[in-house]
């Protein structure tokens, strides 16, 4: 099972999308981050991959804390950056991220800590694989939208590849 959350709320995201580094969680941020490890405290979670943003490595220290999971940073996983980096960039990189989930870590639980739009790649790519084009990946910018400490649970099966089981689950805020 691969476990994608969002960051939680940076002191920069209480005003939109945070494209910066090194911004640290808000107040309410800190608050949203011991909410969801609260909510995943007795799902037993063998990794956690986090970006190495700080906002984000701060939600997986917070949910590390709560279920004794080891963290190891994973550059894959900033956030996309539509300004610098290409379609085809951002498609090779999501690529690359489900196929190391699915050689390293076929039979585990794996949280995944992340950023809006990476999220929303990587799940793009789950969902379509060779068939995400710009145009889709656009729509789904468009219409999808995560929250910050959102859950996305996503499976890969034998049969049917991967599957999306819960998108963007809030309902713990």
């Amino acid at each position: 099972m691969v476990y994608l959350i969002r960051h939680a709320e940076s002191l920069k995201n209480k005003d939109g999308l945070d494209r910066t580094t090194e911004t640290p969680l808000s107040e309410n941020g800190s608050k949203q981050a011991e909410t969801v490890a609260k909510r995943i405290e007795n799902i037993k979670i063998d990794i956690i991959y986090s970006s190495s943003y700080q906002r984000a490595r701060q939600t997986a220290e917070i949910i590390s804390k709560k279920n004794n999971t080891p963290i190891e940073l994973w550059e894959h996983l900033i956030e996309a950056n539509t300004q610098k980096e290409t379609f085809e960039e951002l498609n090779s990189r999501s690529g690359a991220i489900l196929d190391h989930l699915l050689t390293h870590h076929r039979n585990q639980s794996v949280l995944c800590i992340s950023h809006a739009s990476m999220i929303e790649t990587i799940i793009a790519k789950m969902v379509f694989g060779d068939k995400l084009s710009s145009s889709i990946m656009q729509d789904i910018r468009k219409h999808f939208g995560t929250t910050n400490t959102g859950i996305s649970i996503c499976e890969y099966t034998e049969n049917d590849g991967w599957v999306l089981h819960t998108f963007n689950d809030s309902s713990h805020l």
